[in-house]
């Protein structure tokens, strides 16, 4: 549920459809040029972008056949909880329900994506960890970050007690996984094969009869094993597909930028769509449609909680310290966040005269299915039907519209 207070996905429109995302230029440039090319990859990219808003549900997650990935399919109440048929604003004297502000020539923060040489390294190093392999330690006395097989037997007064024995437990040196506590830093500076004695106090939640009490170990140690992180050479990069280290650096530095170039996608679009909503003025709301909205994300946690086996009311105490009516508000308040989205949306496309034609909508199911590889009627009914589609593809069109007509600031850092 990303987010435990908060029902909706972190980054979508109050929970019903991503934002735009927006990428930035590799290097700085004059605010011109760098509204050029941000602007062409916004475009270009944005088949892509609506297609994941699309995805409020994971359809990437499904097979062909629109069953979840896993076989299991889904229910027909899941289908209907979360796929219902999208409402239509095709009815609506929009005047009557919300305001626009200025929507074009919006200035677009600009966002660096910057690779330092710095991180390179530090991304390598991550890579390096990640290879490490467990060797045995038999020529020095155990360390911090050691991990330590031993065999032990405890006991109070003389007589062994309810879980003071084990063999062949692995412990960790300074981490937390020491069966009690102390007993990791007890094994330092010793060596593999010595049986070792030692003292510790039993914790409280030991057994009744010998919690708080002073108990004697007796460790064989089996072996000490450590950590070995591969050197940082052109073996080392040729193993992850390289020619050699400086070959690597390139890569990652590239892997980096697309990162952060992703990054900056999220920020963009943000703050481009909220320059909008926060110049729209909301006169009222269609009710029917917030209530719409409201129910079927409450009843979509109702079927999370029945799966799990739990009450609603629990699920609402535990994961968002509320009970289910405020809960329920805050639906409503997260629907309403959406309709005033969608009314902004539907609002600037009849006034610039952007609709979806006949063809524009065949392609655009043509290219969802493929890239989300599905059939169309797995699409239409996971995804709200045709007008659930219709509106992924609107807010495609019209966040390219505003989006060639935006300007990016001046990189300040420059």
């Amino acid at each position: 549920f990303g987010d435990s207070k908060d029902p909706f996905p972190k980054g979508s429109l109050a929970g019903f459809g991503a934002a735009p995302r927006v990428l930035l230029p590799r290097t700085s440039r004059s605010c011109e040029e760098t509204n050029m090319r941000i602007k062409k990859r916004i475009i270009a990219g944005l088949t892509l972008i609506a297609c994941a808003a699309l995805c409020l549900g994971g359809c990437a997650a499904t097979n062909g056949n629109g069953e979840n990935g896993d076989g299991s399919g889904e229910s027909t109440a899941e289908r209907d909880v979360l796929y219902a048929e999208k409402p239509s604003y095709d009815g609506l004297d929009l005047s009557r329900y919300i305001r626009l502000g200025k929507y074009i020539g919006l200035e677009i923060p600009y966002i660096s994506t910057e690779v330092t040489e710095e991180s390179v390294s530090e991304r390598i190093a991550e890579i390096a960890e990640q290879d490490a392999v467990m060797v045995n330690v038999t020529d020095r006395a155990i360390r911090t970050g050691d991990t330590v097989y031993i065999s032990y037997t405890g006991t109070v007064n003389g007589v062994p007690f309810a879980g003071g024995s084990a063999d062949n437990r692995s412990v960790t040196v300074g981490g937390d996984d020491a069966p009690y506590h102390g007993m990791d830093t007890m094994l330092l500076g010793e060596y593999g094969g010595e049986t070792v004695k030692f003292e510790l106090t039993l914790p409280e939640n030991a057994d009744s009869k010998s919690a708080g009490k002073t108990a004697v170990f007796t460790v064989r140690i089996l072996r000490v094993t450590e950590s070995r992180v591969p050197e940082q050479n052109d073996a080392f990069a040729q193993t992850h597909g390289y020619r050699d280290l400086a070959d690597m650096r390139r890569g990652v530095r590239e892997e980096l930028l697309q990162e952060n170039e992703k990054k900056a996608e999220t920020g963009h679009a943000d703050a481009l769509w909220k320059l909008v909503t926060d110049g729209c003025e909301v006169l009222a709301y269609p009710e029917d449609i917030v209530e719409q909205y409201c129910e079927e994300q409450y009843r979509y946690f109702e079927e999370y909680a029945a799966a799990a086996g739990i009450s609603m009311s629990r699920l609402t105490e535990e994961s968002y310290s509320m009970d289910t009516d405020a809960f329920r508000e805050r639906c409503r308040k997260f629907a309403r966040d959406a309709v005033r989205d969608e009314m902004a949306l539907y609002a600037i496309a009849q006034a610039e005269g952007i609709e979806i034609s006949d063809e524009e909508y065949a392609d655009g199911v043509t290219d969802y299915c493929q890239r989300l590889d599905c059939t169309e009627d797995a699409l239409l009914g996971r995804y709200g039907g045709k007008e659930g589609v219709r509106r992924s593809l609107l807010w495609e069109k019209t966040l390219a519209y505003l989006t060639e007509r935006a300007v990016v600031a001046e990189d300040t850092a420059a």
